[in-house]
């Protein structure tokens, strides 16, 4: 069980803009992942595996690409149970993503909207993360990559190339070993 329940960490987060508090809790894990200091949100993995296209997950407990976008938390998110984690969205060169506030808490329905768009640091940044991480998949944590498209859209079969070349100079040996997934992502767009 962690240490730390959130019904104790919930009202300092909820005294925070939502993005910020994102952030800030993104920023903690990144920091404390991987030292003694992560038993205070440390859960143990659930033992139930599940085979899916050719994929064995330890669990059927995962977390979807959205949550940190740059994989600077993989190790640190596993911590918390998780039998696959899918990082990102992540595009060939880094980008702002959509204009603030985009970030929308909806308490009386415990709900939070994300328009975050994809904001990451670009693929270098990235890959260097993804590359430092290791106890999530020594323990035998499924990852995924989650690859989306520049701005504007009609750039997106660039994106996808560049993110194939620039992922295959030198560690395509080491991101495409066993234990990770690609996802290729478009952007939507929502006309009102």
């Amino acid at each position: 069980m962690a240490l730390i329940p959130y019904p104790l960490a919930r009202p300092f987060l909820f005294g925070l803009d939502p993005e910020h508090a994102h952030e800030l809790t993104l920023d903690s894990i990144a920091t404390l992942q991987n030292t003694p200091l992560q038993c205070l949100w440390q859960q143990p993995r659930v033992d139930d595996p599940v085979t899916v296209a050719g994929i064995r997950f330890p669990n059927r407990i995962g977390l979807a690409a959205g949550l940190d976008k740059n994989g600077r938390c993989i190790d640190g998110l596993g911590a918390m149970g998780f039998g696959f984690i899918e990082v990102g969205t992540v595009t060939p060169r880094g980008q702002p993503g959509n204009p603030k506030p985009r970030m929308f808490r909806i308490p009386e329905r415990d709900a939070l909207i994300n328009r975050l768009g994809f904001n990451n640091e670009g693929l270098d940044s990235f890959l260097a993360n993804v590359k430092r991480a290791h106890s999530f998949r020594t323990a035998g944590g499924v990852l995924g990559l989650n690859i989306g498209t520049l701005r504007p859209l009609w750039a997106c079969n660039c994106s996808f190339a560049l993110c194939r070349r620039d992922s295959s100079a030198s560690s395509a040996s080491s991101l495409c070993s066993a234990r990770r997934f690609f996802v290729f992502g478009l952007e939507m767009l929502m006309v009102t």
